[in-house]
């Protein structure tokens, strides 16, 4: 099977050699060093995915992911950034990225573990979600919290027994967020843009409801979601890795 072509889009020409080394055992790579040449390579159907840094700024980045999304091209974006910016994640899923990651020395190691699930989702079309009241929902089932949540069904299904629960899509949405983001901090503003989109204007009060409700659906079985989700007080939840 031919590997799907990346493109890696850095104005460092050694941040490009390193992700193309380090990636070209799994994909096919072109690099780019600005949005200039990404906006003309992104015409063609070439490329599965890219992965954009943002610099400084992050203007003329955000405004290419906001330009793909409109143009309805849904391939797997993911941005990387050096800036640390509390607010920067939100902001580029917003604009359309499917994943952000930190420039951080486990760079490599988490796009190595992120680009094949966003790329493998995407085989499904539409990179991989489809939506369902406002709300972009993953195409396939996923694990969150000892639970199997299918968004075809519309209902979490926890443990040996069976025993499942509906859900509406936010609070899939949540889920899902939650499931793709182990190992971080999430920040409400990410929550918010990612579940409600980028025209909605819901409060942090209206998450906070959608925290309680699923709260009390995991307890309802048996499981404290406080041993996955930590609360950092009017910022976010940290999202801890769950053992296998």
């Amino acid at each position: 099977m031919p590997k799907k072509a990346l493109l890696i889009v850095d104005r460092n020409p050694e941040i490009r050699s390193l992700l193309r080394a380090a990636l070209s055992q799994r994909f096919a790579i072109d690099v780019a060093a600005t949005i200039v040449e990404a906006t003309a390579e992104s015409r063609h159907a070439k490329h599965a995915g890219f992965v954009v840094d943002i610099g400084a700024s992050a203007e003329d980045e955000l405004k290419f992911l906001r330009g793909m999304r409109a143009s309805g091209d849904n391939r797997v974006v993911v941005t990387i950034s050096a800036n640390r910016s509390r607010d920067l994640p939100a902001l580029c899923y917003e604009a359309g990225a499917d994943g952000h990651v930190d420039k951080t020395g486990a760079l490599i190691r988490e796009l190595r573990a992120l680009l094949p699930r966003l790329l493998q989702r995407a085989g499904g079309g539409a990179n991989g979600h489809r939506r369902t009241d406002g709300i972009l929902l993953p195409r396939e089932a996923f694990r969150f919290a000892s639970a199997a949540i299918d968004p075809k069904t519309m209902r979490a299904t926890f443990g040996r027994k069976g025993q499942s629960v509906d859900l509406n899509p936010k609070e899939i949405g949540i889920l899902h967020l939650f499931a793709r983001r182990q190992g971080h901090l999430v920040r409400r503003s990410e929550i918010l843009a990612h579940v409600w989109g980028p025209h909605a204007t819901p409060t942090s009060k209206s998450l906070d409801t959608y925290l309680v409700r699923l709260r009390s659906h995991y307890r309802k079985q048996g499981i404290d979601l406080g041993r996955i989700l930590r609360s950092k007080p009017k910022v976010g939840w940290w999202v801890l890795r769950e053992k296998p």
